[in-house]
């Protein structure tokens, strides 16, 4: 009924706008109702700020790079009203940190045997899986693999458990419970992704490991292309990159 009243036309079956609510790490779902009342709130403040917008493009030039335009709403007699003041917004930084190294799990890597340098990564991959709570989420694979001659040695599955967040914290222990099942004890760890690099800081001497932070893993970016084009059956442009 508001398509018809505001007089838009889509042509073809089924062709209407569709509005998702997005979380990281899981596909897109329906909005709740209280999604869907935010998301009209801000609609209307967005057609009330464009006509002024127009006639003064200055309104939206801050003093400071944290500093925002923001509409509050309040309650005057009953009904909803809005003001408008400057307030600034700090970069809201993680309060997580990863899990330090379990003394056991570094106890039993350090009897591994020792070998030669591998490649660490996560990679993101078209596969989802459903959740109890009806959500679906974007499924990873970390690769740990030989850095001389490609061979696969480890991999797991990850994914937003509950956040991606999570999973970004657990991406070191994750690896290095991978190497211990492996029986992989490397002399050198390489991995790109900072989750990775900061979550095997914590690595001891004992183990005669070190990690590397590098810029290209060669290695791992064929395992994935390879293994991204079996499952889709065809090349893979835009995946595999985290």
């Amino acid at each position: 009924a508001l398509i018809r009243a505001l007089g838009l036309k889509f042509r073809g079956r089924n062709q209407w706008p569709v509005i998702r609510a997005v979380q990281p790490g899981y596909l897109g779902e329906l909005p709740t109702p209280a999604q869907a009342r935010f998301l009209g709130a801000a609609l209307e403040q967005l057609l009330d700020l464009l006509p002024r917008l127009a006639r003064d493009p200055t309104l939206l030039r801050q003093a400071g790079d944290i500093d925002y335009l923001t509409r509050i709403p309040r309650l005057y007699e009953g009904r909803r009203v809005w003001k408008e003041a400057v307030l600034s917004y700090p970069p809201v930084m993680p309060d997580h940190e990863p899990p330090p190294l379990p003394f056991g799990l570094m106890r039993n890597w350090s009897s591994c045997p020792p070998g030669g340098p591998v490649e660490v990564d996560l990679i993101l991959t078209p596969l989802k899986e459903q959740m109890d709570n009806s959500k679906v989420r974007i499924l990873y694979v970390m690769f740990v693999v030989d850095a001389h001659n490609g061979l696969v040695l480890a991999q797991d599955v990850m994914g937003a458990d509950p956040t991606l967040e999570d999973m970004w914290n657990a991406c070191g222990l994750r690896a290095a419970a991978l190497m211990v099942n492996a029986g992989i004890r490397p002399i050198e760890i390489r991995a790109k992704h900072p989750a990775i690099v900061k979550g095997l800081e914590g690595i001891p001497g004992a183990v005669g490991t070190r990690v590397v932070e590098v810029e290209e893993l060669p290695r791992v970016a064929s395992v994935a292309e390879a293994v991204l084009a079996d499952i889709l059956g065809r090349p893979t442009p835009g995946w595999g990159t985290v």
